[in-house]
């Protein structure tokens, strides 16, 4: 529209992020224009990754893109040659609703008190902003049962390589937090490739089932209770390393082997007699 009215809005992220669908909601009842660019730095700026044009919105529309858009900055340009109202002006353009989403799973758009989206099995897990700090929104999971451990999986496409990253809060944690990545062999049947945790005293420690045993990985109170770890799993199916900020703690093979390629990840409390467990998860990814 050359005779349109246009506006800007940039978003600032706190770190760079992997966009893979954006909802916009540009101008109610009256047509518009978006178009949307990313940036790693705020100067330099992509083509634009959205281009939506001649939108009417009474609600949120989603773009998907076909491959991740990696983002520390958002661009948004709206355009309109609609009227305004009259209080406003003789020309404006409209941005009511702006969503960005990414292969890091936040919890910012799932209801409160509800099973976050997309996970299965979900026992005793539930999105939460209590008690989360800087985190917004948050997992919580809280083994309050001695008969069950408070788990819940999620199930992604088949990879060979695969990597774990999350934010951990433990709030209580009497008898330990488990994290996996499972996998599958030849046959399709399933394969707990990595079996780790977080044990009461903050260590990080790996599971061989085999000699049904665990290692601890780094000195205990690495992770404590109280505060905020980020651990990260790089994984194969002939091994892994993990990490807890940047500092990287050992390399492992398998703990169960046979997996010729990686499906998911599993979060619980310890056990099924152990009760007490409470911890928050926050920006999961499973790349």
């Amino acid at each position: 529209m050359s005779d349109a009215a246009e506006g800007t809005l940039t978003v600032h992220l706190e770190r760079e992020y992997d966009l893979t669908r954006v909802g916009l909601s540009i101008r109610r009842d009256f047509p518009g224009d978006a178009r949307v660019y990313v940036s790693a730095d705020g100067e330099s700026w992509s083509e634009a990754i959205v281009a939506a044009e001649g939108r009417t919105h009474r609600a949120i529309e989603y773009f998907v893109l076909a491959q991740p858009a990696r983002a520390r900055h958002v661009k948004v340009v709206v355009s309109s040659a609609a009227p305004c109202d009259e209080e406003i002006g003789g020309a404006c353009a409209f941005l009511n609703e702006l969503e960005l989403y990414s292969t890091i799973d936040s919890f910012e758009n799932d209801p409160i008190g509800n099973a976050p989206r997309g996970y299965q099995q979900v026992t005793s897990s539930w999105v939460t902003d209590y008690e989360t700090g800087t985190m917004g929104r948050a997992l919580r999971i809280v083994d309050d049962a001695d008969d069950q451990q408070a788990t819940l999986r999620w199930n992604g496409a088949p990879r060979t390589e695969r990597v774990l990253a999350f934010a951990l809060l433990p709030l209580e944690l009497p008898g330990g937090f488990l994290f996996d990545i499972e996998g599958v062999d030849d046959a399709d049947a399933p394969v707990t490739s990595y079996h780790l945790a977080v044990f009461p005293d903050g260590s990080v420690q790996h599971y061989d089932f085999a000699a049904e045993k665990w290692t601890p990985l780094a000195e205990a109170g690495l992770v404590p209770v109280g505060s905020v770890s980020r651990i990260r799993v790089e994984a194969s199916v002939t091994e892994a390393t993990i990490f807890v900020g940047d500092e990287k703690l050992a390399t492992v093979t398998p703990s169960a082997p046979g997996a010729t390629a990686l499906t998911a990840h599993l979060f619980s409390s310890s056990g099924t007699a152990a009760v007490g467990d409470q911890v928050l998860i926050d920006d999961v990814g499973f790349q």
